[in-house]
């Protein structure tokens, strides 16, 4: 009888030898032993390019962000605004919406986003390195996000 350890080396010691013998192969299935697999990421690009298209991208996205925070964080946009601009830079991709949905609590993307540019600018704020600042500022844009979510809510029942 095999104790749970002595399974749990066995099990190891079998995919040890079957990721040893797929590395060694380079092929993955049959027919293809020694050759390199070729990952299309998309149809006629190789993965280098597509990565760097990928890469490029998101940093044109942050660059962007980040100026938009810069002018927040200036005063001359609001919260809502840049919010705005955040979604249409991230335009309509899936992934990075799941991404915000994922991250940032509320109960419309339109809160996630306020949420989104705050963490925005209180991470160039970090960086900046000037905690008065940081802290006045967080407290405009945490009490202007906090007055945007009272207004998309709705009117609130008096209380008795």
């Amino acid at each position: 009888m095999l104790t749970q350890s002595r399974a749990t080396l066995l099990l190891g010691l079998s995919a040890a030898v079957l990721l040893a013998v797929l590395i060694r192969t380079r092929g993955g299935p049959p027919g293809r032993a020694g050759q390199e697999l070729e990952w299309e990421l998309v149809p006629g690009v190789t993965p280098e390019a597509e990565w760097a298209r990928r890469l490029e991208a998101t940093d044109r996205r942050i660059a962007a962000k980040e100026e938009a925070v810069q002018e927040l964080l200036a005063g001359r946009r609001n919260l809502d605004e840049v919010a705005a601009f955040f979604a249409q830079v991230d335009g309509t991709d899936p992934d990075l919406l799941r991404w915000l949905r994922y991250h940032y609590p509320g109960k419309s993307d339109k809160e996630r986003r306020w949420r989104q540019v705050v963490g925005y600018a209180r991470a160039v704020l970090q960086r900046e390195g000037d905690p008065d600042k940081e802290r006045s500022v967080l407290a405009r844009l945490e009490a202007e996000r906090n007055r945007l979510i009272r207004s998309e809510e709705g009117p609130q029942p008096a209380q008795q």
